[in-house]
C-alpha cells in the first residue's frame, strides 16, 4: 500500500464530499409551442416575458391547404438576413408523414415540426423570425419579432412571475413554512462532520502507510547486515 494508493483514497473521499454540497438552481429550460397555419404564426409576434435565454422554440405545421409545405427561418445573428452561419433555417415542414404498418416513417426525411432552442448565453433583445408558405411554386411570406429576455435569478424565497406579494395577498401559515435548516437539505453541521471523517480517513491511511515503510526499511536493513556477515 504505496502513497499513491492513500492519496488516491483521500482524493476520492474529497470528491465525494464536494459532489455532496448544494449547487444553485439551474435554468429549467422550456418551450414555447408556435402553430403554423394557412395564415402564418398563430402566436404572431412574441413579446412574453417569461421567454428567457435557454427557452426553445417548437414550430408545428398545420397548414391543410392542399399540397402545402412551410419553412422556418430565425435570424440567430441578427443582422437582418437569414443566410449567416449562425441563423436557423428549418428542412420543409408538411401536416403529416405517411407511416408504414410498423408506425415507421415512409420517408426518413419526413418532418411535421421544428424546434430551436436558444443558448444559456443568448444575446438579449429582439429577433426576427419568418413563416414561409409553399403551395405548388406559390410562395408566401409572414415575418414576425421575437424577444428574448434575460434569465434572472432571483433569490430564494422572492416572489416569481405571477406570484402575489404584498398587501392583499393570502399568506401561508408560518409553521408550515420549512425552516432555514429544512430548506438548505444540507446544514453546516453535516458539512462538518463529513470533513472530519474524510481527514480521519486520510490520516488513517497516510499513518499505516508510514508503518509499513517503516517496517520494509527494518527488514531491508536486516537482510544487508546478514549478507555482510
Amino acid at each position: 500500500m504505496g502513497k499513491g494508493f492513500a492519496g488516491s483514497v483521500v482524493m476520492l473521499a474529497a470528491c465525494l464530499l464536494l459532489s455532496m454540497v448544494p449547487s444553485g438552481a439551474a435554468h429549467e429550460q422550456k418551450t414555447m409551442t408556435v402553430i403554423l397555419t394557412d395564415s402564418g404564426s398563430v402566436n404572431g409576434n412574441v413579446s412574453d416575458a417569461s421567454f428567457v435565454q435557454g427557452n426553445a422554440l417548437w414550430f408545428q405545421m398545420h397548414d391543410s391547404t392542399e399540397n402545402a409545405t412551410m419553412k422556418v427561418m430565425i435570424d440567430v445573428d441578427r443582422d437582418g438576413l437569414y443566410n449567416g452561419s449562425a441563423d436557423n433555417v428549418s428542412n420543409t415542414l408538411v401536416k403529416s408523414c405517411e407511416l408504414d404498418e410498423n408506425g415507421t416513417l415512409i420517408d426518413g426525411n419526413c418532418i411535421v415540426s421544428h424546434t430551436y432552442a436558444f443558448p444559456l448565453n443568448a444575446a438579449v433583445g429582439a429577433y426576427n423570425y419568418s413563416v414561409i408558405q409553399i403551395v405548388e411554386n406559390q410562395t408566401q411570406q409572414w415575418n414576425y419579432t421575437l424577444i428574448v429576455y434575460e434569465d434572472v435569478h432571483t433569490d430564494e424565497g422572492g416572489p416569481s412571475i405571477g406570484d402575489c406579494f404584498g398587501a392583499g395577498c393570502e399568506t401561508e401559515d408560518a409553521s408550515n413554512q420549512p425552516t432555514e435548516e429544512e430548506s438548505v437539505g444540507f446544514d453546516r453541521d453535516s458539512f462538518l462532520l463529513i470533513s472530519m471523517i474524510v481527514g480521519a480517513v486520510g490520516f488513517t491511511f497516510l499513518v499505516i502507510n508510514s508503518m509499513e515503510e517503516r517496517r520494509a526499511g527494518a527488514a531491508s536493513k536486516r537482510l544487508g547486515e546478514k549478507e555482510e556477515e
